[in-house]
């Protein structure tokens, strides 16, 4: 039987190239907001509890920078970590949680070329999405 995998944030660049890389050799639910609201912890519980999921791949974001967006900045912070905590408390109903950084966890004004993961921690973002990212 193949391996299940959720990928969260379906709608959004990453998720689709996931699907696009991984349907043919696993079994794949890549959802959106409007299939699964991660920042509900009840329905984010049950959906995880029923299916048992191998690997959720967590490629969501509340992402208020683009510049038509409708999405209040001041909840970016509070809003990526629910989404996180949600599915990191419902542990026992999958097999392996990958989250994927953005590189604004290095903090943006200190961005250089070609940093590796040991640049992380020299600075603490102080967006609220980098912030999200580097908890």
């Amino acid at each position: 039987m193949s391996s299940t995998i959720l990928i969260t944030g379906g709608n959004g660049f990453l998720a689709r190239s996931f699907l696009e890389a991984f349907n043919r050799d696993y079994i794949v639910n890549s959802l959106s907001r409007e299939k699964l609201d991660l920042m509900d912890s009840g329905k984010v519980f049950n959906y995880l509890k029923k299916k048992q999921f191998d690997v959720v791949i967590h490629a969501a974001t509340y992402d208020a920078a683009p510049i038509d967006s409708l999405k209040d900045p001041s909840l970016v912070l509070e809003n990526n970590l629910k989404m996180f905590f949600n599915l990191e408390r419902c542990n026992n109903y999958y097999g392996k949680l990958l989250y994927f950084g953005s590189g604004a966890e290095f903090s943006r004004p200190h961005w250089k070329s070609n940093m590796n993961e040991n640049y992380f921690d020299h600075y603490v973002p102080k967006d609220q999405y980098g912030f999200s990212k580097y908890i």
